[in-house]
């Protein structure tokens, strides 16, 4: 099963504002816009099946390694987003 997030607008379609943005460069870029959107597309999808994956693996830790496994999880991501800093 794959993250589906077809419910969820594309930024293309409600980033673009005319008051704002020349419309004739938003229509040059449409190419690169489409060609970004399904890169993310792609790496959200991606991301997700790793998070299953991640789930499926503590599920086989026992319940008494399953609160320092989650405290081991938000140090990696605080890692990751520069919160130790």
């Amino acid at each position: 099963m794959y993250y589906n997030n077809k419910d969820c607008p594309q930024f293309s379609n409600w980033s673009y504002n005319p008051q704002y943005i020349n419309p004739q460069a938003y229509e040059d870029y449409q190419e690169q816009i489409r060609a970004y959107e399904q890169q993310q597309n792609l790496e959200v999808m991606k991301t997700a099946n790793k998070f299953r994956e991640y789930l499926d693996a503590a599920e086989k830790v026992d319940n008494m390694h399953k609160q320092e496994l989650f405290f081991a999880c938000l140090a990696v991501v605080a890692e990751k987003m520069n919160w130790n800093k």
